[in-house]
């Protein structure tokens, strides 16, 4: 709950997205033998690629300043195993560039009371990217 407070004070807007997605990164992301419909038919293995196209489709028609966040399961492969490892993530997305979303994470961080640095890391999207370390 501390997470969600705190990512809505500084601006961000919660969003829902579905955890059934058309296509997963992951190969050995669990794809349903029935699927609803073809866009609902695997399993997401990561938050991210849903909010880029939430966010995408805000701007389209007119939003400014989108920043939104999900937390949320994500279902990830255990190879043999017949279901997934559930595991519950948090994502965000935000325009204001690299330096608004460290200070937004570094808040984050602070409200949870934890320690954390940050090393620069190579990301399939374009633009600037860190992970998080925890200490």
């Amino acid at each position: 709950r501390r997470v969600e407070d705190t990512l809505a004070a500084l601006g961000f807007s919660e969003a829902y997205t579905p955890s059934l997605v058309e296509e997963d990164r992951d190969p050995g992301a669990l794809r349903l033998q029935e699927p609803i419909s073809v866009e609902l038919a695997v399993m997401r293995t990561e938050l991210l690629p849903s909010l880029i196209e939430t966010a995408r489709r805000n701007a389209e028609v007119g939003n400014e300043r989108v920043a939104l966040f999900e937390i949320a399961r994500v279902y990830l492969p255990r190879g043999d195993a017949e279901l997934p490892e559930e595991k519950t993530r948090v994502a965000g997305i935000a325009e204001g560039g690299f330096v608004r979303v460290k200070g937004v994470v570094e808040a984050l961080l602070r409200s949870l009371h934890a320690d954390a640095s940050w090393a620069r890391t190579a990301h399939r999207w374009p633009g600037r990217s860190a992970r998080v370390i925890p200490t």
